[in-house]
């Protein structure tokens, strides 16, 4: 019997080896497909940048014109803000290090475990990455941005070049980076989609701790010089456009992808071959009162 029972499980077990590397294939394949879309999207917005001629006058003017627009908004200063932790020579360096390596590898890292663990919600991140920086490039090429670090009047102190470690050529024309694309700032952007994505996925409380990623980044663009507030705020709302885009589209609806996932999950069939029975004492049908009645008389 144990031997018909492995010779009828055998093709069933033997379809399976197929089946992985089938799945395994599809996984590789995807996997390229996003290494070489996202490979895309920041080449054309690196070349973007870097192409996009700028005068230092016409974005020094645009600093002031942002400079006076905060003032007018009563936003906090950017000297005042820089100054709390600018005699903290250890904090700046900090900062400085942080805005250097922390941006690119943490968005890599949110990106590449959705697509291991949510395959979904990576899905929609990614497009709204690539939407929100879309629309930030088009913002660079149409409106270059001195940062206030490369403003003297501001009275903004450049901690890259004082404390180090520093981003950029000490030359604003040098190197590959467009040093005039302060507005908008995707350091708080991406930082604030990669959050959005953590409260998406998680379900407690816990999850809103995620917030404190973006608002550390808003802080050191702004302690090391190299965002205004505004360029912030800019970010945050270009994200949420993508956010709200991306909310259109019927599969990425809350809620969606669960209700399609119960209406749609297949019923596991029995293995072929097995069948599954009662003993007869579970297998006998409950007797009804009438019949435990007349048991009773006849036992008397």
């Amino acid at each position: 019997m144990i031997q018909e029972a492995l010779t009828e499980a055998s093709p069933a077990t033997a379809g399976r080896a197929p089946g992985r590397a089938a799945r395994r294939l599809a996984v590789l394949r995807a996997l390229v497909i996003e290494v070489f879309l996202l490979g895309v999207m920041f080449s054309v917005y690196e070349l973007g940048r870097h192409l996009a001629e700028a005068e230092v006058g016409e974005a020094t003017t645009h600093a002031r014109h942002v400079w006076d627009l905060e003032r007018w908004l009563h936003l906090p200063s950017e000297v005042t803000l820089q100054g709390w932790v600018l005699h903290i020579v250890d904090i700046a360096r900090l900062a400085n290090l942080y805005y250097v390596g922390v941006h690119f590898p943490v968005t890599f890292a949110v990106l590449v475990w959705l697509f291991v663990w949510h395959r979904g919600e990576y899905l929609r991140v990614r497009t709204e990455l690539i939407i929100a920086t879309a629309i930030a490039l088009v913002i660079h090429i149409n409106y270059p941005l001195a940062p206030p670090r490369l403003v003297p009047a501001f009275g903004i102190v450049d901690t890259m070049v004082t404390v180090g470690p520093s981003a950029y050529p000490e030359s604003t024309t040098g190197g590959f980076a467009n040093q005039f694309a302060a507005m908008p700032s995707l350091h708080v952007g991406w930082a604030v989609l990669m959050a959005i994505a953590l409260i998406r996925v998680y379900r407690g409380r816990w999850r809103w701790l995620a917030l404190l990623y973006p608002a550390m980044t808003w802080a050191v663009v702004v302690i090391t010089g190299n965002h205004y507030i505004l360029d912030g705020i800019i970010g945050s709302m270009i994200v949420l456009v993508a956010v709200a885009l991306c909310g259109l589209v019927p599969r990425w609806r809350p809620g969606r992808d669960r209700r399609s996932l119960a209406a749609t999950a297949p019923t596991s069939p029995a293995p072929a071959g097995i069948t599954m029975r009662l003993p007869a004492a579970l297998a006998r049908p409950r007797p009804r009162p009438a019949e435990v009645d007349a048991l009773h008389e006849s036992r008397r």
